[in-house]
């Protein structure tokens, strides 16, 4: 029986688990921050770089070579590695390890807001 069917015989929609919410939660938090205070102060290239590395953050840490993210970003390569040098400058992007000839690819950690913004940087403030 499928879904549709389920449905127009009154039967719920199973409930997502309680740790799967919290994630997609996290997720949406993370990404309306990211388009509410910092996407303004971004260049297109930087901006695709950025939503690229966060879709593809595993565990904190995004595993992805330069020449890809031109590729799916539509990008030269030269503007992928200004935009990554952008996005570090701006604090929120770290190069966890960079990737290279013979040494696989760079890993990134992804954060939507630079350390000076986020709740834990300021003082008498408390983490969500």
């Amino acid at each position: 029986m499928n879904t549709a069917d389920r449905r127009t015989k009154g039967e719920a929609r199973e409930a997502r688990p309680t740790a799967q919410r919290g994630t997609v939660a996290s997720r949406f938090r993370q990404m309306n921050t990211f388009v509410d205070c910092v996407l303004r102060h971004l260049t297109r290239a930087e901006i695709c770089c950025w939503l690229i590395l966060w879709r593809d953050t595993r565990d904190g840490l995004a595993a992805t070579a330069q020449s890809d993210l031109a590729q799916r970003a539509g990008l030269n390569p030269r503007n992928v590695r200004r935009a990554i040098e952008g996005l570090k400058a701006k604090g929120i992007l770290v190069v966890a390890h960079q990737g290279g000839y013979r040494q696989g690819m760079s890993t990134y950690r992804v954060s939507p807001l630079p350390p000076e913004l986020t709740p834990e940087a300021e003082p008498g403030r408390t983490p969500e």
